[in-house]
């Protein structure tokens, strides 16, 4: 139905009113209650009016729609970025704090700068990398380590976090290199998982058979889950990268990795 617009004579009240086109016109005003209204509007006003009514929900439900949509596939992962590098940014000049209040950056300088406890970090790993590098290096890291060793709560940190360091990232390691398929938690039903270890000492004694370690993480958080030990002949080996592993982990199976030329997947074996 077309609106009609209305103004009071004696008081000068106007208002608007949906109304057919065989309806009376309206003539008591609310504001003084007087029969003084007189209709304004024209045909050709309120037909545009109307017009542009009747396109809002094609627009909403198409054209708008899609736009938005498109529009959020472009600013969403941005924006995501953006807030994860400012959030690691932020943490690494929070570093900084631990420098006595005189010798801090924002004391010399005058000003803040940010990113510049990301430069000092990444300089300070490269430089201790250096050191260590070469004999006297070895021979300071020993003493340092030897030291350590001698206090009984850091002992036990220190020597755990070293050792899982030394698991995870040197180039001999075995740790999360292969992604597998595990019948998780109950047979017949299939979970990803990241091979962690082989050699279990233990373990493999006590139950009779060649089982490995394998970490079960949780979506969309992968840092956190469980530790299974797993006989070797109950895993498979997936194609994937542990890149994509943890993509397809962390986008709760909405992200999956293009397959490989060899969509079999195979059981694992040992290494030599």
């Amino acid at each position: 139905m077309p609106f009609y617009e209305y103004q009071c004579q004696a008081c000068g009240h106007r208002l608007e009113a949906m109304q057919k086109m065989s309806d009376a016109p309206l003539s008591e005003c609310p504001a003084c209650h007087k029969s003084a209204l007189q209709k304004l509007i024209s045909a050709g006003s309120f037909t545009s009016k109307a017009a542009s009514i009747d396109n809002a929900p094609a627009c909403a439900s198409g054209g708008c729609g899609a736009g938005c949509m498109a529009g959020l596939l472009v600013w969403l992962p941005l924006g995501v970025t953006i807030l994860v590098i400012k959030m690691l940014v932020e943490l690494m000049d929070r570093t900084l704090l631990l420098l006595p209040a005189r010798y801090q950056p924002d004391q010399l300088l005058g000003m803040h700068i940010p990113g510049l406890g990301v430069i000092v970090a990444v300089t300070v790993v490269l430089g201790t990398g250096v050191i260590v590098a070469n004999l006297f290096g070895r021979k300071l890291v020993q003493l340092w380590e030897s030291a350590l060793g001698r206090i009984p709560l850091v002992r036990s940190i220190y020597s755990a976090v070293k050792q899982i360091a030394e698991t995870m990232f040197s180039s001999n390691g075995k740790s999360f290199r292969k992604v597998l398929l595990v019948e998780y938690p109950r047979k017949g039903l299939w979970t990803l998982a990241f091979q962690t270890g082989s050699e279990l000492g233990e373990a493999q004694r006590k139950t009779g058979r060649e089982v490995i370690s394998v970490f079960v993480p949780t979506t969309p958080n992968p840092t956190s889950g469980f530790l299974l030990l797993v006989p070797r002949e109950d895993v498979v080996e997936l194609e994937m990268s542990v890149d994509d592993g943890l993509k397809m982990i962390i986008s709760m199976g909405l992200v999956v990795p293009k397959p490989t030329d060899q969509p079999v997947p195979k059981v694992v074996t040992e290494e030599g």
